[in-house]
């Protein structure tokens, strides 16, 4: 029998040599973005698709490498709404408390963009900001977030696009800036565009919009990021 023990300790030993000294933020965001798919009772892969339709628009726009940056941390996170009391949601804040910052600014940036992306156009979000004092990607985040709530289920490609057509030209200079409306609808003109965008769902899908970067693991650090995944 303790042949037996010593045989599994020296297995859970050498499991635990093998764990890897740093983790990608991104990949750590990802999973985190799946938990709250799970417990907002969305459908697997909601925020990365969410995500992924963003960073397509961004690109067609031209956005630099820092914004879609912002964008993919954003696009992410979008679903959590519980903020501390610094206004930042929990993963901002585990990242803030362990002066993190100045290596992952994007995703700071993504906290204020998640919170600009509830303002309108005409100014008739909670704090008032109009037009183009919304920042960019809060705009394209709004106009997306709203796409994938209000289209529904992707089946009936035709059927969905009409739905989201419908919407956007019903918020059009209300809710959403009307120069992106008449990108997106254009781009959902585009057959290349749409295909991509109704392609089997998987995690891969995102993997060329990743940001690089990683952050070290310790004991401490994924003690709080444990407890920002609880909130």
């Amino acid at each position: 029998m303790s042949n037996f023990r010593t045989q599994n300790w020296k297995g859970v030993t050498s499991l635990i040599e093998d764990i890897p000294q740093k983790v990608q933020l991104a990949n750590f965001i990802e999973g985190l973005s799946l938990a709250v798919d799970l417990a907002e009772g969305k459908p697997l892969l909601h925020a990365q698709n969410v995500t992924i339709l963003a960073l397509r628009v961004a690109e067609k726009m031209g956005l630099s490498s820092e914004d879609k940056d912002t964008l993919y941390f954003a696009g992410l996170l979008h679903d959590i709404t519980i903020t501390s009391k610094d206004d930042l949601c929990p993963v901002c804040e585990a990242v803030e408390e362990y002066n993190l910052s100045p290596l992952v600014p994007s995703l700071i940036q993504a906290d204020t963009v998640i919170h600009h992306s509830r303002e309108s156009w005409d100014g008739s979000g909670p704090n008032g900001f109009q037009g183009e004092h919304i920042p960019l990607a809060s705009r394209i985040l709004s106009i997306i977030m709203s796409m994938d709530e209000h289209g529904g289920e992707k089946q009936n490609f035709w059927l969905w696009r009409e739905r989201v057509n419908a919407m956007l030209k019903a918020g059009s200079g209300r809710q959403f800036d009307p120069a992106l409306v008449n990108l997106v609808k254009n781009l959902l003109e585009d057959k290349h565009f749409c295909l991509d965008l109704f392609e089997s769902e998987h995690t891969e899908r995102i993997r060329p919009f990743r940001p690089p970067g990683s952050i070290l693991v310790s004991g401490d650090l994924f003690s709080v990021l444990g407890k920002a995944f609880a909130n």
